[in-house]
């Protein structure tokens, strides 16, 4: 092991482990060991996963607040926290750590299926259902196709270098547009995002249907008058 990669590892084992002892006193964690188990083989993973959303779930301001707002339900638990046990309400971990996706301590599930994303990512946001929904193509498009399954963020640099992996002749033809020229997104027209409104019980959007519709665009944010003939691509 080289120097700079054993740094690293007491480094990560000095955050981690104090995570594992605080959390994981109850009965229901004995089948857990905890991420300062996991790091000692998999450390380039958890610098990864320290820098992701998943470690946040459970301890991010915004969830905090809406959490506290709609009463402090167990439902939100089953998502934001590693370990939940229904029957109880008690869980192990705060966030969503490696054992929730791999399974408590040697499991090692290396299931990267959408299906396993779907645990958490439908209901409220709906990016599972949203998928399904998008078409025979999309569908060959997995989470982890497009998505660091520890980081979470794209593998590309921007959504519309994502897109193009794929769709690389239309992307030029996009290219030789007005949109184009201005350094318009895939997303920004064909990832229509809304938050929920979870004392309704209203699903917000992720925008992983991919759907351009005319009820979800508003051009004139960027045109001060409305254009009386174009096509698909902004021409004309």
């Amino acid at each position: 092991m080289s120097l700079k990669k054993g740094k690293s590892m007491v480094f990560l084992l000095f955050i981690l482990m104090p995570v594992t002892v605080a959390l994981g006193e109850s009965e229901s964690a004995e089948d857990y060991k905890g991420t300062g188990y996991c790091v000692t083989c998999h450390i380039e993973p958890m610098k990864d996963w320290l820098e992701s959303p998943h470690l946040k779930a459970f301890s991010d301001p915004e969830f905090q607040e809406e959490y506290a707002e709609l009463g402090s339900p167990e439902s939100c638990l089953s998502c934001h926290t590693t370990g939940f046990d229904e029957e109880d309400g008690t869980y192990v971990y705060e966030g969503v750590t490696c054992e929730e996706c791999h399974g408590p301590g040697d499991t090692m599930n290396l299931d990267t299926s959408p299906e396993l994303c779907a645990d958490c990512h439908s209901g409220p946001y709906p990016t599972y259902e949203e998928w399904k929904d998008s078409g025979p193509s999309h569908l060959e498009a997995t989470c982890t196709l497009c998505h660091d399954q520890h980081t979470t963020e794209l593998l590309a640099e921007t959504p519309t270098e994502t897109c193009s992996s794929c769709h690389e002749t239309h992307l030029e033809d996009v290219e030789e547009t007005k949109h184009g020229e201005g350094g318009v997104e895939c997303a920004e027209c064909h990832m229509h995002i809304t938050p929920p409104d979870f004392e309704k019980g209203i699903p917000g959007s992720t925008g992983h249907d991919f759907v351009m519709t005319s009820e979800e665009l508003d051009c004139q944010t960027c045109h001060d008058r409305t254009l009386s003939k174009h096509d698909a691509l902004g021409r004309d």
